[in-house]
């Protein structure tokens, strides 16, 4: 059984500055190689979701797990908005139950035969019944565009938040450099990235899966040499492996058709 590779932030720390990286490391597994662990992955996140379902203290850590992360991620926002504690508060606990209304409706999907128009449809409704109460909430239509463009870009700032785990604190991203890389990867996603594959793994034939990987690592080459003129030398062969390896990781999951994280149902509370 070949699993897929990982790099750890462990290994990028003792390579980066130092040494070339590793031929390993820029060498991508091939699509069969990235097929063939797929039985024992699914094997785990099958049983991950019978014992989330079974047991009341892991669907607890779960949600407490997923709080921290939206405080996280959040944070820097919060802040500039000055809110009191109570506003605080019913801020991110609006955060995490739209988020897990989110996940119910991508799990939903793949757990079922829905029409891919029904999806988006209930995707649609959901996001406008959020907009409404984030915008009732900061009552000033300046604040409520503030958070919409912070979260256009939240993907890039939490993919640069793990990058920068595997940097060598000598090496660290400065706050410009932070913020640099932020429009490197929205530019480079508004016009570069390629179109995701339609429906599960199986409605593709294996041409179509080789291609779209292979296109997917051309992408990562262009994003890298965009960052060229932000990073320093030692943080661009790092960025260069981080890429490869969450594309990598990333492809697996679509092979697998992952399932999203089952949580336990949040409500909202009244302001």
């Amino acid at each position: 059984m070949v699993h897929l590779p990982r790099i750890s932030c462990l290994a990028l720390l003792f390579t980066a500055g130092f040494t070339p990286l590793a031929p390993a490391l820029d060498a991508a597994p091939s699509t069969a190689e990235v097929t063939g662990g797929a039985e024992a992955r699914q094997r785990y996140f099958d049983e991950r979701a019978k014992l989330m379902q079974a047991d009341e203290t892991f669907l607890e850590l779960a949600n407490s797990r997923g709080r921290l992360r939206l405080q996280r991620d959040y944070q820097p926002l919060v802040q500039s908005f000055n809110f009191t504690q109570e506003e605080q508060e019913y801020f991110y606990a609006a955060l995490q139950y739209y988020d897990y209304r989110n996940r119910e409706v991508i799990r939903q999907h793949h757990q079922s035969d829905a029409d891919d128009q029904d999806i988006v449809a209930q995707a649609q409704a959901l996001s406008d019944e959020r907009h409404k109460v984030f915008r009732s909430f900061l009552n000033h239509e300046g604040d409520f565009q503030t958070l919409l463009g912070y979260e256009r870009s939240l993907t890039y700032r939490k993919e640069l938040q793990d990058y920068g785990t595997c940097l060598a604190p000598a090496n660290a991203l400065t706050p410009e450099q932070f913020e640099g890389l932020v429009t490197v990867l929205h530019r480079e996603n508004a016009f570069h990235r390629p179109h995701p594959l339609v429906g599960g793994v199986e409605n593709h034939t294996q041409k179509e899966i080789d291609t779209q990987l292979e296109t997917l690592r051309e992408f990562d080459a262009t994003v890298v040499e965009a960052a060229r003129d932000v990073l320093t030398p030692a943080q661009l062969e790092v960025f260069r492996a981080y890429r490869t390896m969450q594309t990598n990781d990333d492809f697996a999951g679509f092979l697998l058709g992952r399932r999203s994280t089952l949580l336990k149902p949040l409500t909202i509370p009244a302001k």
